[in-house]
């Protein structure tokens, strides 16, 4: 999997946002993006996610360009956005039961990921009961559990425990050592110091 962004940008209205963002990443690579409120790193994920297109610029994965076909590139990636897009009347672990199938994973997955993000216990809770912690938790399982090429997690530490911020930590360092590559947008990029190759602040629409 390689990732390239070249001369990106986005505006909404008079506001310019994202100008001239360049990336590169490999499979293996994680890197995180860090900014003040309201800098872009949202909007530059939900670009990346193919949820949101660009004014300008190009984005390329594997040399294609995914808005051209988003429901197949979108099978390969991982996505924690602010909003969970979870299904609030739906189970924790019908939620993951759900994921599974559209993306043809075993269901026992569901089980297991509950375990892995701490939420065994919660399985028959609705997401709706659930803590805004467990309710990312619950988001982060839900991006991984197909075992993405490239995971995008836009502030994923939000509403976190220490323990849940070490689960989160852990599963990054995962992804990059089965190959897989990772952009996390946070505040607290010293968090991920020896897990990310590099770390970006997007200053004035770039990043730098």
């Amino acid at each position: 999997m390689k990732l390239s962004v070249r001369d990106l940008g986005k505006s909404f209205g008079r506001k310019v946002v994202l100008r001239g963002v360049d990336l590169e990443l490999e499979k293996g690579q994680a890197v995180c993006i860090t900014g003040p409120n309201g800098a872009g790193k949202s909007t530059l994920i939900k670009i990346l996610s193919t949820l949101l297109r660009p004014d300008r610029g190009e984005i390329r994965m594997d040399g294609e360009n995914p808005f051209e076909n988003p429901r197949i590139f979108r099978r390969r990636m991982g996505v924690v956005l602010h909003e969970p897009m979870l299904y609030p009347q739906l189970t924790a672990r019908e939620n993951l039961e759900y994921v599974c199938r559209i993306y043809g994973v075993d269901g026992k997955k569901a089980e297991e990921w509950l375990e892995r993000v701490g939420l065994s216990e919660f399985a028959e809770e609705r997401v709706e009961h659930l803590s805004e912690g467990m309710k990312q938790r619950l988001a982060i399982g839900r991006a991984m559990i197909h075992s993405p090429e490239l995971l995008l997690l836009d502030e994923p530490f939000a509403s976190l425990d220490a323990r849940g911020v070490e689960m989160v930590i852990g599963l990054i360092t995962e992804q990059v050592s089965r190959g897989g590559a990772a952009v996390i947008t946070s505040h607290m990029s010293g968090l991920l110091e020896g897990v990310v190759s590099r770390t970006f602040q997007l200053q004035d629409g770039r990043l730098v």
